[in-house]
């Protein structure tokens, strides 16, 4: 009697922060030790490689195939990803298939902010008026990276984003002034929803930082699925900033990612 055909199904173009939820290994039967592998290249060339027991998990799993500088994979291009899948059996027989992960969805614009603020506008497709959130990038490379995959992400799932960078000009509480003016700003533009003024402005920690001990929902962790080493790695952290990413998008009023 011949083996059943195996099939490895998966959403071949979905955003980056659902990662392979959904991914399926068909007619392989009792498989429990089935190990799952991923790999994708950055913008700077570098690998970074998963390895799990489940699909799930390959998104808290990335570590850099070698040693490299930065704490973040290089994702600030903002081009889709080619995320390579492939799954092992015990017993030899093994399937793999590539999809792609957007940061920016269909309809999605991003404007560099040409007043006064060092700011890039996410909006979402269609016309609105959509919840608005303001994300404060003000404390360097790392945060205006992070700023902008997020903010990218929360535009695809209906949240009108501005990320401030720091000021062009440092001077005592510029990076407070920025935020205030940024608030005012896109209070006042008509695609946002009218929320009286109010605008929340969520900060964007260092990558390093344990996403376990800040406030759920206040500010914006490393988008899931978006590689970090050092002392940020592990799949524990990984959960952690998934967790919070998913808290955020609930208080902003986002649509959800994929179950």
């Amino acid at each position: 009697m011949s083996e059943p055909t195996l099939q490895l199904s998966a959403a071949p173009v979905a955003l980056f922060d659902d990662g392979l939820t959904g991914t399926r290994l068909r007619g392989a039967g009792e498989q429990p030790d089935a190990v799952w592998r991923a790999k994708v290249h950055d913008d700077e060339g570098r690998v970074w490689r998963a390895i799990a027991d489940s699909p799930g998990a390959l998104s808290r799993a990335w570590v850099p195939a070698k040693s490299s500088t930065g704490e973040l994979a290089a994702h600030a291009s903002l081009r889709p990803v080619a995320v390579e899948v492939r799954v092992e059996l015990p017993d030899g027989r093994a399937l793999a298939r590539t999809v792609t992960r957007s940061f920016v969805g269909d309809g999605v614009r991003v404007r560099r902010w040409r007043d006064d603020l060092a700011a890039s506008l996410y909006l979402p497709a269609g016309e609105g008026p959509f919840p608005a959130a303001v994300l404060d990038a003000t404390e360097g490379a790392e945060a205006v990276a992070v700023g902008a995959l997020a903010g990218a992400l929360l535009a695809s799932r209906g949240v009108l984003s501005l990320v401030v960078a720091p000021p062009a000009r440092y001077a005592p509480g510029a990076g407070r002034a920025a935020l205030a003016l940024a608030v005012e700003r896109v209070a006042a533009l008509p695609a946002a929803a009218d929320a009286g003024g109010r605008v929340p402005v969520a900060a964007i920690p260092p990558a390093t930082t344990d996403a376990g001990t800040l406030e759920a929902g206040t500010f914006v962790p490393v988008p899931p699925g978006v590689g970090v080493r050092g002392a940020g790695a592990g799949p524990e952290a990984a959960a952690a900033r998934a967790a919070a990413w998913d808290a955020l998008l609930a208080a902003l009023g986002a649509t959800p990612r994929a179950a």
